[in-house]
């Protein structure tokens, strides 16, 4: 396994994991494709499915339609993508559909439609923050705003990801660690007692990244981060 396929598979790598020749091995740089815009739709009516999925496409989106949430969830995504699901659905509800994915970890934006729900089923459905929660009949305008707004959320999301990927491209595995604690505050002092590096190393290591970052203070480096 490469120190990047490390990197991208548990975030910000643990020192420990890694010998002194792969904590110092400067980054591969990859050039990123660009996403496609991906709608997944799931409606157990036929022709309300039809006439979303028409909707949607003559928005230019790239519309992946289902007639039930188990299809879904078998199928395999290459690119980030919306989620816009009917709440009533034969066997797995769009509720139990949002569950599912929250135990996947796989955070996906959502948008719930329904023309007749429970209130429990709407609580549990707006706990977890979905994208926008719309009734039949609703205007077409108002699934392509929400829709939008979905997108906006995704860009929002991709953006955070992309921080921590040009991290990691940029800075080898030990800059990583040293990063990631000068950003939760660790001092010099406290540096040196983790990491149990000279002091002079753990200034080489600050001075390189803060170089390779284009940043001048701590501020910028949190704002890199967090965004």
């Amino acid at each position: 396994m490469t120190i990047r396929e490390k990197k991208l598979k548990g975030g910000i790598v643990n020192i420990t994991e890694l010998n002194d020749q792969e904590l110092d091995q400067e980054p591969n740089q990859q050039a990123d494709t660009e996403s496609k815009r991906i709608v997944c739709l799931i409606e157990d009516d036929d022709s309300y499915r039809s006439g979303l999925e028409l909707l949607l496409t003559l928005e230019n989106y790239t519309v992946y339609s289902f007639a039930r949430a188990e299809q879904f969830l078998q199928t395999n995504l290459e690119s980030p993508a919306i989620l816009v699901t009917d709440i009533c659905l034969p066997c797995l509800s769009g509720v139990d559909l949002q569950a599912e994915l929250i135990n996947r970890n796989q955070l996906i934006p959502i948008i719930f439609i329904t023309a007749e729900s429970s209130v429990m089923q709407c609580v549990q459905a707006m706990k977890h923050n979905p994208i926008d929660f719309l009734l039949k009949p609703f205007e077409p305008q108002q699934l392509l705003d929400a829709v939008g707004k979905g997108f906006l959320h995704l860009d929002q999301q991709l953006a955070k990801q992309q921080r921590l990927l040009d991290l990691q491209t940029k800075l080898t595995a030990r800059e990583l660690v040293v990063f990631d604690l000068m950003t939760k505050g660790y001092s010099i002092p406290e540096l040196v007692a983790e990491l149990q590096l000279a002091a002079s190393t753990i200034k080489e290591y600050k001075a390189n990244i803060y170089r390779k970052l284009g940043a001048n203070s701590l501020s910028e480096l949190m704002l890199l981060k967090f965004g």
